[in-house]
């Protein structure tokens, strides 16, 4: 018997959200930026969801979406930027996938140079793991969902009585830690990230 194993992938039906969302964010990108501090101290900014970033890896769990403060982290960090295909230019990585077996990989991104979406082969970050290791790291520190077991009382078949009794069960429960803004929002004069950023100080 094989047993196979596949990284995480987009639903392909979405590609013309990924590619409006993505002209949205290059388009506010300087915004974001300047903004940088703010949004990655503020949980509802962090976890800004963008559909056109993702990571992909079989065999090793953790590959799935990247949110708006994953990729703020890895910028400014180095291991999401690559060099421009075309220019050399600074390219700022929102997505990839790859082997931790073989090594081989894969990116998509945004060449600030260049003003266009560039992809490349084999990143200059050497090994490959190094990026897997960067994403399992954010997903423990940063955690964006809640994953416990909650009991709760139920009934099982019995060879006696009306053929049911009562017993304790425990179910697997998922539970979102934040109310995340969409991109949309982010972009739109009404967020204001400092209001943010003191509201979460004084809790």
């Amino acid at each position: 018997m094989a047993i196979h194993s596949y990284g995480y992938i987009p639903a392909q039906d979405d590609k013309l959200t990924r590619d409006k969302d993505f002209a949205a964010f290059t388009h506010g990108l300087d915004r974001i930026l300047a903004n940088e501090d703010q949004i990655l101290g503020c949980p509802d900014y962090f976890f800004t969801p963008l559909s056109f970033a993702y990571c992909s890896w079989p065999y090793v769990g953790g590959s799935g979406p990247l949110c708006l403060g994953y990729l703020l982290t890895g910028w400014k960090d180095g291991l999401f930027m690559e060099r421009c295909p075309h220019c050399e230019g600074p390219a700022l990585v929102t997505s990839f996938g790859g082997s931790p077996l073989s090594g081989s990989n894969s990116w998509t991104g945004y060449c600030r140079h260049c003003k266009k979406r560039v992809s490349g082969q084999d990143s200059q970050h050497k090994p490959f793991s190094k990026r897997i290791d960067f994403v399992l790291r954010l997903r423990k520190t940063h955690p964006e969902v809640e994953v416990f077991k909650q009991k709760f009382e139920g009934k099982e078949f019995s060879w006696g009585g009306d053929g049911t009794k009562q017993v304790t069960k425990e179910r697997t429960v998922t539970r979102r830690l934040h109310n995340p803004v969409s991109l949309e929002e982010l972009l739109t004069d009404n967020v204001q990230p400092d209001a943010c950023v003191d509201a979460s100080r004084e809790q």
